[in-house]
């Protein structure tokens, strides 16, 4: 027999379980099922498998997905951003709605010496400045590094550093790379203008302002389908919580620089009730019965 004629063995090609584009979902309530017993749990795959009913490639694939997504680590234990996107729970798990966007970031440093001139020379000859104005007595300029935006406030101890929008999977996340890129911003000030700054807890780094939205929020659509502006403030008259739809994010925004943070996680923990009572299906429920009752009256008549 010719070479040619013998026929050759096929060979069925397997994606690697990360290769995110292959991935086939599993619905989100499967996925959930598995993501609390992977952390929570030391069951083995096949005992998970048994118990959501999935065949052990559809765990291991689920196993995978939650690795790439930083929810879970290699060794079946939970990274911040895990325990934040458990708490909360349910159907919003890894939907794409509760994407977070961290904008409006504002931060004030404190330097050791006043601003003078010379920085004002400085700052012409390394970074170039983009705008120089004066207000009464006081000469105010700005300049950019890299993604953030500076600026100096002549005679004062004072530089005010203002950071892009950072969009992320969760707020610590978000604040995270805020952080790195503030580091990295202050650094770059203090090498290339011979400026020092306080970066201590007498003279603390603050935050100026910080808004934290929720992107694609279900309660901000509702709101702007209807045409109703929200507004919540504080005791104050301060907004806490807004609704925006500035920029077509259909955003709840949490605008209070100081309570931001908490504010959010109230809304955390409040998707985290309706999920835990399991509210979203005995609603469903209860539409699909009076379904019914409605179906049997029409009948009866």
């Amino acid at each position: 027999m010719r070479q040619k004629d013998i026929p050759r063995k096929r060979t069925r090609k397997i994606a690697h379980p990360t290769h995110l584009q292959r991935y086939k979902k599993t619905s989100i309530f499967k996925l959930r099922q598995i993501f609390v017993l992977l952390a929570g749990t030391r069951y083995p795959i096949k005992e998970i498998a048994n118990i959501v009913g999935k065949h052990q490639s559809n765990v291991r694939r689920a196993f995978y997905k939650l690795c790439h997504l930083g929810l879970i680590t290699k060794d079946r234990k939970l990274t911040p951003e895990g325990r934040f996107f458990l708490d909360f729970g349910g159907e919003i798990l890894f939907s794409k709605m509760h994407t977070f966007r961290l904008h409006n970031l504002q931060f004030l440093v404190k330097t050791k010496e006043p601003i003078t001139h010379d920085i004002y020379d400085k700052v012409e000859k390394v970074f170039h400045l983009d705008n120089v104005w004066t207000a009464g007595y006081t000469t105010f300029s700005e300049f950019s590094i890299r993604k953030a935006r500076v600026r100096l406030i002549g005679g004062s101890n004072t530089i005010c550093i203002y950071l892009p929008e950072i969009v992320s999977i969760s707020p610590q996340k978000a604040k995270e790379t805020a952080l790195n890129l503030l580091w990295s911003t202050i650094k770059t000030i203090e090498e290339k203008l011979n400026i020092e700054v306080f970066k201590t807890a007498e003279m603390p780094i603050t935050v100026g302002s910080q808004h934290i939205a929720l992107m694609n929020e279900p309660l901000a659509k509702a709101f702007i389908k209807a045409g109703i502006k929200l507004r919540v403030e504080d005791i104050n008259g301060q907004p806490i919580v807004i609704i925006d739809d500035s920029k077509g994010y259909k955003e709840l925004e949490f605008v209070n620089r100081q309570s931001a943070e908490v504010d959010i996680a109230k809304i955390r923990d409040f998707y985290f009730d309706i999920t835990r009572n399991n509210a979203w299906q005995k609603q469903k429920e209860e539409i699909e019965r009076l379904k019914k009752e409605i179906e049997l009256l029409k009948n009866r008549k």
